[in-house]
């Protein structure tokens, strides 16, 4: 297949981070040409270790595939931010202190045994050491866009899966980059707009379950009920990003648990394949985490943020519209509002085809 696209990941790499970018890197559609590691699901140091853990699984299960693989250029974001709002309204600082209280584990990658899944040799592997680049996001990302014009013809895709506060260095360049991310949430305009007969079914087999207040938000430990956690943790570099990229395409929390694939789905494409192990091995703490609070869902957050730019045909519905992050300190601090408007720079994305999710799911675990 002909690479269509060049894709910058900017990720806090926890456990869906994990998922997404091997989707990326093993795509035959587009080309992984850098990732930058930020703060958010865990320290900036764990996330270039866990970046570091994902790519050499990617390497290597190309490598067993035949498949030709560029590693991608690495550098560091920012670190822990003091705009990290979520956490500091909490009094807990960064995040929980145990590992009950984090859904991606005390090292983002859900602190997982890999002798139980994995070689001796493969635990090797994972570990290789990869080299960081110690040039500046911003500078490599400008290059990488005029990469992708000369080589794909198109903008340089950057997919943003972690808090957005990276994104502010690159807000210059924002008509050269169609941007992708995992953030927001927009239950009131599902309510008000989506027409896909699954998505108002998903909806409302949630609200029957009295888990409207899931739908809302996944940040009501923080003080923060209607927020999503990538924009709590730095809403005014969300409200930024809003106002200032041109074209940019939303997963936002509510889809993530309309689209989602039941506990007993995901460990069946966690196949005895490489990655297949790997995932198994990293997503049982979630799935150990989902269950404890009454879930039986594996929530495809930065995954289908990662789907959607390999292939848009996935889309089934979508809005576009113009974006406010509430910044007030009410209860509602840190809710995204969606409102309808034909000129705007944001489409919501309301359903995708589920063929297509699993499609891709069993495309990147069992080969």
């Amino acid at each position: 297949m002909t690479i269509t696209k060049h894709v910058w990941l900017d990720t806090d790499c926890g456990i869906d981070d994990a998922l997404a970018l091997m989707i990326l890197g093993l795509s035959t559609s587009v080309q992984l040409v850098g990732v930058s590691c930020t703060y958010g699901n865990n320290k900036r140091s764990a996330v270039e270790r866990n970046v570091t853990r994902v790519l050499n699984i990617i390497k290597e299960s190309c490598r067993q595939r035949g498949v030709k693989f560029t590693m991608p250029v690495l550098c560091r974001g920012p670190l822990d931010s003091a705009s990290d709002l979520a956490f500091l309204k909490t009094g807990k600082g960064e995040r929980g202190k145990s590992n009950d209280e984090n859904w991606h584990g005390n090292d983002g990658l859900g602190d997982a045994d890999f002798s139980v899944h994995m070689s001796s040799e493969e635990r090797k592997i994972i570990d290789t050491p990869i080299p960081f680049s110690d040039e500046a996001p911003s500078v490599l990302i400008k290059r990488a866009c005029v990469t992708a014009k000369q080589v794909t013809g198109k903008n340089l895709s950057v997919v943003a899966i972690g808090p957005f506060t990276s994104l502010m260095s690159i807000i210059h360049l924002h008509t050269d980059i169609d941007l992708y991310i995992m953030g927001a949430g927009f239950y009131p305009a599902f309510k008000a707009y989506s027409q896909n007969k699954f998505t108002t079914g998903k909806i409302k087999q949630y609200e029957d379950s009295g888990m409207t207040g899931l739908l809302q938000g996944n940040m009501p430990e923080c003080g923060m009920p209607h927020a999503e956690h990538n924009i709590g943790c730095d809403p005014v570099a969300a409200q930024v990003m809003f106002n200032s990229f041109d074209n940019i395409r939303v997963i936002d929390w509510t889809l993530t648990l309309v689209a989602s694939v039941s506990i007993a789905e995901m460990d069946e494409l966690n196949s005895k394949s490489l990655v297949g192990r790997f995932h198994r091995s990293i997503s049982k703490h979630m799935e150990d985490m989902t269950r404890k609070h009454g879930g039986d869902y594996f929530a495809l957050c930065d995954p289908l943020a990662a789907m959607v730019c390999c292939n848009e045909a996935i889309i089934e519905e979508e809005m576009l519209g113009s974006v406010e992050v509430v910044l007030e300190d009410t209860p509602h601090f840190g809710e995204t509002v969606f409102r309808k408007n034909d000129k705007g720079n944001t489409r919501a994305i309301f359903a995708v085809s589920r063929e297509a999710v699993m499609e891709t799911l069993r495309y990147t675990l069992t080969k």
